[in-house]
Order: C-alpha cells, then sequence, then structure tokens
C-alpha cells in the first residue's frame, strides 16, 4: 500500500476510534515536537522519524481543520522547523528538516508551544467555521511530544508543564527507544496543574512503523482526550 493510501485508511481509524472514544466532533489544532538531540540522529536518517511523521499526519486530516501539522524541534532550545507536513509533501519530510542537535531540555519546548498557542488564539486573521474569526473560535491544542531521552532540566520542565495546564493545551508525550522515561511519568501525574494536561507511554519506534498495528497505537495516543475535552469545557477554555 502507498503512503497516502496508508494515511487514508488511517485517517479512518482514527476518526472510528474518536467516536469509540466519545471525542465526537471536537476540533484539535496537532502540533509534533521533536526531540533532536545528538542521540535522535541515527533516527532521522535511518527512517524512524520519518514513520513518525507519517503516523501523526491521520490524526491531523481527522481532527484539525486545515489537515497540516506544524513540527518543531528542540535540544538545549527550541525552535519551529519552516516546513509543515501535510498529505501532498508527507512523503520524504524528514528530508525538509535541518535540526538543531544538542543535549536535551524539555521546558524550552513546552515553553514554546504555549507561546505560540496563546498567539494563534490572540492574534489569527480570517474565518473559520459559522463566520467567527480563528481567534474567536477556543479549539485545544494537542501536542505529540517525541523524546528518546532523559532531559537536564526537571525542575524547569515541571513548572513550564503546570503554566502550560492554564491553556486547552494537551501534550502526548511518547518515549520512544524502549528505555524507562521517569520525567515524563512524573508530568504525567505532575501535582500543582490546574488540570490533567499530559499523558505518557513508552514505546520502541517499531509502533510507528507500517507494519504496526495503527488502532493500537491511535488507541494509546487519543484515549485521555475526551476526560481532557471535558476538563476543558468545565473551565470555559473551548467551545
Amino acid at each position: 500500500m502507498d503512503l497516502v493510501k496508508r494515511i487514508e485508511e488511517n485517517k479512518k481509524t482514527v476518526m472510528n476510534l474518536s467516536k469509540e472514544l466519545g471525542i465526537g466532533s471536537q476540533r484539535f489544532e496537532v502540533k509534533l515536537v521533536l526531540d533532536t538531540s545528538g542521540s535522535m540522529s541515527n533516527a532521522f536518517s535511518n527512517g524512524d522519524v520519518q514513520n513518525i511523521i507519517s503516523a501523526v499526519l491521520p490524526i491531523a486530516l481527522a481532527f484539525d481543520d486545515d489537515g497540516t501539522v506544524p513540527v518543531y524541534g528542540f535540544a538545549n532550545s527550541a525552535y519551529k522547523f519552516s516546513d509543515e507536513v501535510k498529505l501532498n509533501n508527507v512523503d520524504g519530510f524528514v528530508k525538509k528538516l535541518s535540526p538543531k542537535w544538542g543535549g536535551t531540555s524539555y521546558a524550552p519546548a513546552i515553553n514554546l508551544i504555549v507561546k505560540d498557542h496563546k498567539a494563534d488564539s490572540g492574534g489569527s486573521k480570517g474565518f473559520f467555521g459559522f463566520g467567527k474569526k480563528k481567534s474567536e473560535v477556543k479549539i485545544p491544542t494537542y501536542v505529540i511530544f517525541i523524546t528518546d531521552g532523559y532531559n537536564d532540566d526537571v525542575r524547569e520542565a515541571q513548572n513550564a508543564m503546570r503554566e502550560a495546564s492554564e491553556y486547552p493545551i494537551y501534550f502526548m508525550c511518547i518515549g520512544v527507544g524502549g528505555g524507562s522515561f521517569p520525567m515524563l511519568e512524573s508530568l504525567d501525574d505532575l501535582s500543582g496543574r490546574k488540570m490533567d494536561n499530559a499523558g505518557y507511554f513508552s514505546a520502541g519506534f517499531t509502533i510507528f512503523s507500517p507494519q504496526s498495528d495503527p488502532q493500537a497505537l491511535y488507541k494509546a495516543m487519543i484515549k485521555e482526550l475526551p476526560a481532557f475535552c471535558k476538563e476543558c469545557l468545565a473551565l470555559d477554555l473551548i467551545d
């Protein structure tokens, strides 16, 4: 099966799971955050990151009105790649990226996502649904946060996640490579947040491969979204 056809089939899987889990027609801004620490360099070159990008796109096609995914990178600092991934450029997309290699700090990436969410919520132009400006429609942001290792800014990352919980931003943290990720686990259960804004699971890169079970992957990625959306609605953070 070619890539575009597989992505379209996986979009159907996401949509069916959304109905099954009770997410319904809720829209999300989908964003991908990639660890670009030095240890990830092989995953960029051997196809693993391309598989991640290809697996993420069906979620955007199912959840996001424009069907595109802004892509961010982080090492010691965080940044946004110039290209966004969509159906017509997903094949070989990783070749367009120029990662900034370095260490592993989570807080800059979390803070950049919050900064961009606030900018998008307050300053977008154009019309979105029922004649409202996009900035007038409160849409949650769904962040897929990929990392393969420990971070060097534990307290800063925890504080950043607490601040992020003031906004309708959900971080799906995925530890890749099969190791243990106590920091991601701590973010999943972090105290002092306004709401539960993070989930976590650990897996090998193969979970994103074309040969893996897409239903198992997508269920793990979106199963906590209904509870998150209920919290956001109760706090009047989304429409």
